[in-house]
């Protein structure tokens, strides 16, 4: 029955009858559960305000990724952990080290880390930059006998802001990070009010 509405018109004069209400309440219900409503139908502009596109509805925007081979860190420096492994990015967020973000939303950020294990130094340190600053002084500080940690954050972000994760440690020389992984997915649209 999609896209099977039923003409009414009215001339000046006409009788409302039963079968013009009928055809007029056939039309609402099948707009309203969507039988009359084609595949094609909706188009972007019926998508309310910082929504995403109709290409993208039921997708999932987001990408996970990994480092999967070691990575030398040197001694007390800020350091962005290069992903070797698209676990998911259909889209082509990640580059470079950096998720660029498709589309304004609010965003679950998810990562976690392990360095070698070693004695030497205080502490390992991961850090969540976004657009190339720290972010509200987000940083994960675990101690030298416990060299694993996670960030887990819910941000509101924009079209071309970029994600980044930054390690540091202070073991006295360099020291392998041995893994990490990251996931970023749009969960929602921001608030237009």
């Amino acid at each position: 029955m999609a896209d099977d509405f039923i003409v009414v018109t009215w001339t000046a004069g006409d009788i409302i009858t039963e079968a013009k209400l009928d055809d007029m309440v056939a039309n609402d219900t099948g707009f309203n559960d969507g039988t009359a409503i084609g595949d094609s139908a909706i188009i972007n502009r019926h998508i309310g305000t910082n929504a995403v596109s109709g290409a993208q509805l039921g997708k999932m925007i987001g990408c996970i990724l990994r480092r999967q081979a070691t990575q030398s860190i040197n001694n007390t420096t800020n350091t962005k952990i290069s992903w070797d492994n698209e676990d998911y990015d259909p889209d082509g967020l990640h580059t470079s080290g950096d998720v660029t973000i498709p589309t304004n939303g609010i965003y679950a950020v998810l990562h976690g880390f392990v360095f070698a294990g070693s004695s030497g130094g205080t502490y390992r340190q991961s850090k969540l930059y976004v657009n190339g600053s720290l972010y509200q002084n987000h940083t994960v500080s675990v101690t030298v006998d416990h060299p694993y940690g996670t960030i887990v954050d819910l941000l509101s972000l924009s079209a071309t802001n970029t994600i980044s994760i930054y390690v540091k440690h202070n073991y006295g020389s360099a020291l392998n990070l041995y893994n990490a992984w990251l996931g970023v997915l749009r969960v929602g649209a921001t608030s237009s009010s």
